[in-house]
């Protein structure tokens, strides 16, 4: 009888469900709302121009601010304001404290403070500006002139998606202190979306920006598709210091006319430069094991290109073989780097450990200083066999 009377004079059900609806509200407003970029309402033209810089995520703030996080994939990124929307901007995997940050409006170049931007630094490796209503121009954050001068990075190959190994050797990166890590591909095992973001994931630990070229174990599930949409666009260049960077995409086991070109043109501008890129021109291995580059053509124009140009290019990185090697032809410097932690390719005294490496400009045209670092990886957990 009591459970009828309760029953009829109190609707439970009725409470309940306004109750969870109540705690699922207070929930939102403590916790920003992921956007999928590919999915957002917000069309993306409406979102700040960037070069530099991709998109990875729009959230929301409990009280309306947009929060649009960026991946810097070089040290210079540019963020053109438009609209002059209140907004928050996140960039993440940026040099910060290496940074300079310039605003330019109607008045020309300022401090970014001087219109209302305010600049926060809540990691090494990530800058938060927020904009206030009403603000349009370009923010700049760029490295000073003299970065790189004294300086070093770091260079790791062939990860292939053991992030425990890539641990072990980011704690022995981070107490170098490098400018910066470049990873010669071969990030992940096949190229998947989730493994590309456990790379991500793991490479936050680094207290310096990681860039990249692809591997041709990243492009195997989806061409570049994933690479380009999370790490970094298929071929690129910045400065460091006197030396020119650049990225080469020759996961295909090829270079494209418009890379060779590219190359041409950046190393032509009488800069030392610094390539990268997955495979090698040349097996270092020799003998009938041979994973170099299969387009024979590309390797041929790509050799005639460094021989004509090699008073300015002086090395040229790669991975792909999982060990290191080093060798100078032509008074360039080849170099192997490809035991990051997929299993090696040969025995310890002909360069088949797992490593990274420091590398220091001393300066004039004395070949670039080359430290290789070992180090043992933990057993990974997704190999172990049980028994018994």
């Amino acid at each position: 009888m009591i459970r009828a009377l309760v029953s009829k004079r109190f609707p439970w059900p009725r409470l309940i469900v306004g109750f969870l609806s109540l705690c699922l509200f207070l929930a939102g407003c403590s916790q920003p709302v992921t956007i999928d970029p590919q999915q957002t309402v917000i069309s993306p033209d409406h979102a700040p121009h960037v070069q530099g810089a991709l998109l990875q995520a729009v959230s929301q703030k409990s009280d309306g601010t947009l929060v649009y996080t960026y991946r810097a994939w070089k040290p210079v990124v540019e963020l053109e304001l438009i609209y002059g929307e209140k907004c928050l901007l996140e960039i993440t995997n940026v040099p910060v404290d290496k940074l300079k940050y310039v605003f330019e409006g109607e008045q020309g170049l300022t401090d970014p403070a001087s219109a209302g931007i305010d600049l926060q630094k809540p990691r090494l490796t990530i800058i938060a500006a927020a904009i206030p209503k009403g603000v349009r121009g370009k923010l700049l954050l760029e490295p000073p002139a003299d970065w790189g001068a004294g300086g070093s990075f770091a260079v790791i190959g062939d990860t292939q998606g053991n992030n425990e190994a890539f641990q072990t050797a980011i704690k022995q990166i981070n107490l170098a202190k490098p400018d910066f890590v470049v990873h010669v591909g071969d990030l992940t095992p096949s190229g998947q979306e989730e493994e590309m973001v456990d790379f991500l994931q793991t490479s936050q630990e680094l207290f310096c920006p990681l860039y990249s070229v692809p591997g041709n174990h990243d492009v195997k599930s989806s061409q570049s598709a994933h690479y380009e949409k999370l790490l970094a666009p298929a071929y690129y260049t910045f400065d460091w210091g006197v030396n020119s960077l650049v990225f080469l995409d020759n996961s295909s086991g090829s270079l494209s006319r418009e890379q060779l070109s590219f190359l041409g043109d950046a190393a032509g501008k009488g800069r030392k430069t610094l390539v990268f890129m997955h495979m090698p021109v040349v097996d270092p291995r020799g003998g009938t094991d041979d994973h170099a580059m299969t387009d024979k053509v590309a390797v041929a124009t790509f050799l005639t290109q460094v021989h004509e140009l090699n008073k300015n290019i002086r090395t040229v990185f790669n991975g792909h073989i999982h060990l290191y090697d080093q060798y100078q032809k032509d008074g360039v410097q080849y170099v192997t780097s490809g035991g990051g932690g997929a299993s090696l390719y040969a025995e310890a005294d002909k360069g088949g450990y797992h490593h990274w490496l420091l590398i220091r400009d001393l300066g004039g045209n004395i070949p670039l200083d080359i430290k290789v670092n070992q180090f043992q990886p933990p057993p990974r957990r997704d190999s172990l066999t049980l028994s018994g």
